[in-house]
Parts: C-alpha cells; sequence; structure tokens
C-alpha cells in the first residue's frame, strides 16, 4: 500500500520577505502615507497649544517641596529634575497629542523639540485652564485613534491577499475595537507599573542613584511583559476581531514565534530610530523637513505593512500545522 508524506504547504513568516513585500506595498500606494505628512505638517507649522503657564507654579512649589531635604544627592537629582521639567514646559505641544499609540499615526515632528518654522514663529496658545486642557487633550487623542484607525485600516486592505475596497461600516467597527483595545491595554499598563514603581519608589529611599538602575531595569521587564501584545492591532484591522480575541491572538503568534518576533522587532527599531536621526537632521526652520516628514512617513508605513504581512503568514502557518495534525490524527 503506497503512503504519501504530508507536506506543508504554508512556510513560517520570514523578516527579510516580509521588510521587501511591505515596503513594495507603499511604493506602489504611495497614497497611505498622506495622513502621517499630514499630521505632521499641522504639528510643524500650526499653532502651538502650551501648557507652561500652568504648570509653571506647581513645578516651582514641587521644587521648594523637595528643596527641604537637605542631602547632596537629592539636591543634585532636584536640580537636574527642575532644568528637565523648564525645558519640557518651553517645548510642549499640545497638539502632539493627535498621534496616538497604540492605534494612531506615527509623527516625526511630535519628538522634535522646536518653536520655529519656516514661516517664523508660530502661533503660541497658552491653554487657559486644566479643564480646558483636558477636554482639549481628549478631544485631540479621539480624534488621533479615528485617523489612526482610518491608517491602520488601508494599510491592512492593501497588504491582504486579495486587496479590498474601503467599507465604512467595517471600519467604524475597526475604530471602535481600536478605542476598547487602547483602554485595555492602557488598564494593562496601570495594573503592571503599580508594583514595579512601587519598588522603584522605595529603592529611591535608600539610594536616589541606584533608584536610576532600578528604573532603567524594572522598564526592560516591563517591555518583556508587553511585548506578546505587540500584533494586538493586527487582529482588528486584519480579521476584524474583537479587542479581548485580538489580544489573545497576538499571546499566541508571539509564543509561537518568540525568537522570530523578536529579531523583528528588534530590527524595525533599529531602522526606525537609526533613520530618524537622518530625518531630524534639518533644522526646523528649514524647509527640508518636508524630506524628513515624508521620508519618516514612508519608512513607518512600510514597517506596519510588513509586520501585517509578517502576522498573516505567522497565523496561516499555525492553521495549517493545526489542520495537518488534525489529519494526520484521523488517518
Amino acid at each position: 500500500m503506497e503512503t504519501q508524506e504530508t507536506t506543508l504547504e504554508v512556510s513560517p513568516p520570514r523578516l527579510i520577505q516580509a521588510l521587501k513585500e511591505g515596503f513594495n506595498t507603499v511604493a506602489n500606494h504611495i497614497g497611505l502615507i498622506i495622513l502621517p505628512v499630514v499630521l505632521d505638517i499641522f504639528i510643524w507649522l500650526g499653532p502651538r497649544l502650551r501648557l507652561e503657564n500652568l504648570l509653571t507654579p506647581i513645578v516651582e512649589q514641587m521644587t521648594k517641596t523637595l528643596s527641604t531635604v537637605n542631602t547632596a544627592d537629592m539636591q543634585a537629582m532636584i536640580t537636574s529634575a527642575t532644568e528637565a521639567w523648564n525645558i519640557l514646559l518651553e517645548q510642549l505641544n499640545l497638539t502632539s497629542s493627535l498621534s496616538t499609540f497604540p492605534i494612531g499615526l506615527p509623527s516625526l515632528m511630535k519628538g522634535i523639540a522646536t518653536n520655529q518654522s519656516p514661516l517664523g514663529s508660530p502661533t503660541m496658545i497658552e491653554m487657559p485652564s486644566f479643564a480646558s486642557t483636558v477636554l482639549t487633550f481628549l478631544g485631540f487623542v479621539i480624534l488621533g485613534i479615528i485617523l489612526g484607525g482610518i491608517y491602520l485600516s488601508a494599510i491592512s486592505r492593501r497588504t491582504a491577499p486579495e486587496p479590498a475596497a474601503l467599507d465604512i461600516s467595517k471600519t467604524a467597527i475597526q475604530v471602535i475595537n481600536g478605542f476598547v483595545l487602547t483602554i485595555i491595554l492602557i488598564i494593562i499598563l496601570f495594573v503592571l507599573s503599580i508594583p514595579i514603581f512601587f519598588m522603584v519608589s522605595i529603592v529611591a529611599l535608600f539610594s536616589p542613584a541606584l533608584s536610576q538602575i532600578a528604573l532603567l531595569g524594572v522598564s526592560f521587564v516591563l517591555l518583556w511583559l508587553l511585548v506578546p501584545l505587540l500584533f494586538s492591532p493586527h487582529g482588528i484591522f486584519a480579521y476584524q476581531l474583537s479587542a479581548p480575541r485580538a489580544i489573545l491572538t497576538s499571546i499566541r503568534l508571539v509564543r509561537a514565534f518568540l525568537p522570530g518576533v523578536g529579531m523583528f522587532l528588534l530590527t524595525v527599531i533599529l531602522l526606525a530610530q537609526g533613520l530618524d536621526i537622518l530625518w531630524q537632521a534639518a533644522p526646523g526652520t528649514s524647509w527640508l523637513t518636508l524630506v524628513g516628514i515624508t521620508g519618516h512617513a514612508f519608512i513607518y508605513t512600510a514597517i506596519l505593512a510588513a509586520s501585517f504581512i509578517y502576522y498573516r503568514q505567522g497565523l496561516a502557518w499555525i492553521q495549517n500545522n493545526i489542520s495537518q495534525y488534525k489529519k494526520s490524527i484521523n488517518i
């Protein structure tokens, strides 16, 4: 009796292949980068919504309170923290909150501290109250998630094996699940952060210098705990999964391809962050910044496209293995 060997018809996801297909997808559909480019231009050339007048008195009062601790290490830390807060308040722009995470548009300009543009000094608007600040921030975050949902939906449709046309109802459901996913991830991050920063605070009581090392260490631990959630948005926009199912599917995929996923994550971080140095080279007063904005949008969109391709190939490989196993035990 002749037997036939069962062979896998689907190969596991491959890093280089996914990146190549991702870059080709964006090069062939350059319109995918429009939204992040428009957002960066708005942050760059638009008005600055500042919080300096609101937060400066709080920082000054906090500095005075902490200055009562008369230790050399504490005084040095207070001085450094005060200088950092002053720089942050001077450069803080509330419009940067339009770039949200994990559902949102990538932005180059939100990471560039500049109050100048080729058009001269931008309009500076000091927020009048904490209530208006909170409402404006929440409005920007909601708008950012909506724009990010539209953006990720477009990338998902272009990277699908059979690209589909825009379906407004499906996109709306995806955006709603994007909101739910964002809330769930914030809760998870908050729950994980409480014990971690509690331990750092205890270490700081004995040695402020040692607390910096402890904070760096626990940050790596927190990042490691969050890696399995890396592909959560992909389930929503690739397969219309609910937020909880998307999280569980992401954990399942990362567990199946942990070394490969780690290499994928490391590669895209090095690629994106390395090129960000190039995109940020031009001063904020030069129109060459437009080149950086366009290049940044292209690279990040291509990386997201590659991640969708990697995600689909990984799930297809897992499903194929499951079906092959079921066939083998039924023989």
